[in-house]
Parts: structure tokens; sequence; C-alpha cells
């Protein structure tokens, strides 16, 4: 199945222009996938199309250790 994770984000003073966003599919594939989240803001964003198995375990997480903003 394929899915397409999104985010959305509000507009605030001092958003990170270098979001990093990791999405892992079915088959551990991990990408990262850097967002400014100072464009498109509130509004949701795509972060792709990934496969996923019924049943298993993706996810999308950020890093906010990597970014710049608040």
């Amino acid at each position: 199945m394929v899915i397409r994770p999104s985010i959305w984000y509000p507009s605030i003073a001092g958003a990170a222009t270098n979001s990093h966003f990791y999405v892992k599919d079915s088959k551990n594939y991990v990408e990262k996938t850097e967002v400014n989240q100072t464009a498109n803001t509130n509004s949701w964003v795509s972060l792709g199309n990934y496969t996923f198995e019924e049943g298993s375990k993706g996810f999308v997480f950020v890093n906010t250790s990597e970014a710049n903003g608040n």
C-alpha cells in the first residue's frame, strides 16, 4: 500500500528553514526530507510517497536537534 505522509505547521516567528523529517517504510528504508517551515505555512505538506505493508511498523519522525529554528 502506498502511503503519502504529510505534515502541517503554523506560521510562527523563528520557524526552522531546515527541519529534518525521516520516514521509515515497511522495508526498513529511512529517508531524510528537509522542510522549510517558513514556506507553505498553515497547510498540509507532503513528505512523498512510501510503500507500507499492512501490519508493518513504518513511521515518521522529526529530529529537532538538526533544525535551525524554534
